[in-house]
């Protein structure tokens, strides 16, 4: 029951990340943003989630061996 649940929980999470990430694109401000409906808008959406994930990264692991 935990499993559907989460599933059910996840698949709205989703949907609605999705919502409001195109309701909040402006065409008047950004006329390069696109709303996520296809693969390729959010494959560079998550490229470039990853490509500041690694520099946070890399940032705080040369803070903490800068300090030992």
């Amino acid at each position: 029951m935990r499993f559907i649940f989460g599933i059910v929980v996840g698949a709205i999470l989703l949907i609605g990340a999705a919502y409001i990430h195109d309701a909040s694109i402006d065409p008047a401000k950004d006329p390069a943003a696109r709303p996520m409906v296809n693969w390729e808008v959010v494959s560079q959406n998550m490229r470039g989630l990853n490509d500041w994930l690694h520099d946070q990264w890399g940032w705080l692991s040369e803070k903490l061996h800068r300090a030992s």
